[in-house]
């Protein structure tokens, strides 16, 4: 029970507020959410204290559960880029939405958290422009 790296306990990862956190979305994902959700990820980026991009889902995941990152969102993922690293993620009390099913084999939209908190507030971000979703 528990994620462990190199023999030490991840611990668990307390609640984030928007202005703490460090996100990963790539330029791709940011101009699918706006085609897809009619919200500009720039008015995001301005709530947040930072934004990186290293192009891994897994490792992405994995940064969520370790500490380093406080969020990851992907419009193209596929079930085996997050599959194992969910793993990690749900150990540390971190949390995902995965558009459709969780074994899809086509690109889904995706927003990985520290904390169920946060999880809620990008989507209700990423929604203000669309109350329809």
């Amino acid at each position: 029970e528990g994620a462990y790296l190199n023999g030490e306990k991840l611990a668990k990862r307390k609640p984030c507020v928007l202005s703490d956190c460090v996100i990963d979305a790539s330029l791709h994902t940011m101009s699918s959410i706006k085609t897809s959700f009619s919200y500009d990820c720039c008015n995001l980026q301005s709530k947040l204290r930072g934004h990186r991009s290293f192009g891994c889902a897994s490792l992405n995941i994995v940064h969520i559960a370790q500490g380093i990152l406080d969020a990851y969102l992907s419009c193209q993922v596929k079930c085996w880029d997050y599959a194992a690293a969910m793993i990690i993620l749900q150990e540390v009390g971190a949390v995902a939405y995965i558009q459709g099913d969780f074994f899809t084999a086509r690109s889904t939209f995706a927003l990985f958290a520290s904390d169920e908190a946060l999880r809620t507030t990008l989507w209700k971000e990423l929604n203000k422009s669309n109350d329809d979703l």
